[in-house]
């Protein structure tokens, strides 16, 4: 079939999906070895996948009776798994997600393109010398996104499918409680690390306005009248600007850094590890440090060239407000604690919200307040105050899970 056929019949109103069209062409007979029930049982049954997720996608196939879906599937399965060089994400992004006029079981397209790629990925792992249980853990969270697309819409399927195309890139790694995405260090601030006593001092950018309370001037819509303004130099000897605190703010005092005894350890653009809770279960505390103990040693082996620098996180779950508003016994909290904090320009609250309610609530009072956390959030706003995302990072160095090492070196 032609493209221009596929989008009349599924009512798909992009040519994205043309790229090497014909050559796709010649091998989509290799569909039929998928799309049977034996086939997708025991790929289920290789990446244990409990029974409501094995039935989801049995019950689905009939999704396949339709020649222009069997067209399109083989043709995207080629891109990213037969192609032969990465389908690029700045293209996968822009696929579009599948109307009922494809079919009862639309919602189930990508999960089932992304199952089709489990042989592939667990292949690429196997060169890579990586443990056949970090290759089902890390492909679990097709599972996870199945299961919340359902409590989102009441139907099984895939939406979040820009998140797992890292997954099946072989771009990132769950190792235990936490997910290891490959990343640039996107931000600004710098790092530098004592020869001496080891300690690190994170420097903010020239020319930042920033407030009282450390935040970036302006953010969440507040401003304040006596906001400074920072400074940042780099010279043969030094380098000098204005600190950020491990809690995460920007202060007025400056520092001087010595070339001859600091070494500058992050900067923007270098190679690191953004981390990632996994949306399954509790944050536990013990299980987080574990992670990144088991990160520390499965990056250098198994990707010794790419030298990560850091593992950063940009999340609500940093928002420094959380540690004196929360228990000290809280995960939140502890988690904090571990890690060093630094303020975002474009700081917001969405995530708060989403994650603490399901959605933004225009009236706080109209919100749950069943749980501490939905408790503490309504009480702030409540109270005047405003939420706000921040940044987090740790260096693999410095794990010494439970000993707060950035607080105690100031």
């Amino acid at each position: 079939m032609q493209y221009s056929e596929i989008k009349t019949d599924l009512g798909i109103d992009s040519d994205i999906f043309a790229d090497d069209w014909d050559l796709s062409a010649p091998s989509q007979s290799g569909v039929y070895a998928f799309i049977t029930k034996e086939s997708v049982q025991a790929l289920c049954e290789a990446l244990m996948f409990e029974n409501d997720i094995r039935d989801a996608f049995i019950n689905a196939l009939p999704l396949f009776d339709s020649e222009p879906v069997r067209r399109l599937f083989w043709h995207c399965h080629w891109l990213m798994f037969k192609r032969g060089v990465p389908y690029p994400r700045d293209r996968f992004v822009q696929w579009p997600l599948l109307t009922m006029q494809s079919g009862d079981h639309a919602d189930m397209f990508y999960a089932f393109l992304f199952l089709s790629g489990a042989l592939a990925v667990s292949r690429a792992h196997e060169a890579l010398r990586i443990p056949r249980d970090v290759t089902v853990e890390t492909l679990s969270d097709l599972a996870v996104w199945m299961r919340t697309h359902r409590e989102r819409t009441g139907r099984i399927g895939i939406s979040e499918k820009n998140w797992l195309y890292n997954h099946y890139t072989i771009k990132l790694f769950r190792l235990g409680r936490l997910q290891f995405l490959f990343e640039e260090f996107p931000h600004s601030v710098t790092v530098y690390r004592s020869r001496a006593h080891n300690g690190v001092v994170m420097l903010a950018p020239a020319d930042v306005k920033f407030r009282r309370d450390g935040q970036y001037d302006g953010i969440m819509g507040v401003a304040d009248p006596k906001a400074a303004t920072t400074s940042f130099e780099e010279t043969d000897n030094a380098w000098k600007g204005n600190t950020i605190t491990p809690e995460g703010g920007i202060t007025a005092k400056t520092a001087t850094l010595k070339k001859s005894e600091w070494d500058l350890i992050l900067k923007k653009g270098d190679p690191a590890l953004s981390f990632h809770i996994a949306a399954t279960g509790p944050m536990d505390h013990a299980q987080c440090g574990e992670s990144f103990a088991r990160a520390r040693d499965f990056y250098p082996r198994h990707f010794p060239e790419y030298g990560s620098r850091c593992f950063f996180s940009v999340s609500w779950l940093y928002d420094h407000q959380f540690d004196g508003l929360l228990p000290d016994t809280s995960n939140i909290v502890k988690l904090q604690r571990e890690l060093f904090l630094y303020p975002l320009p474009e700081a917001g609250d969405k995530q708060h919200w989403e994650r603490i309610f399901g959605k933004r609530y225009e009236n706080i009072n109209d919100a749950p307040q069943n749980t501490s956390l939905q408790k503490t959030f309504a009480a702030h706003v409540k109270n005047g105050g405003h939420w706000r995302s921040s940044g987090a990072l740790l260096f693999p160095e410095d794990i010494r899970w439970g000993s707060a090492v950035y607080r105690e070196k100031r």
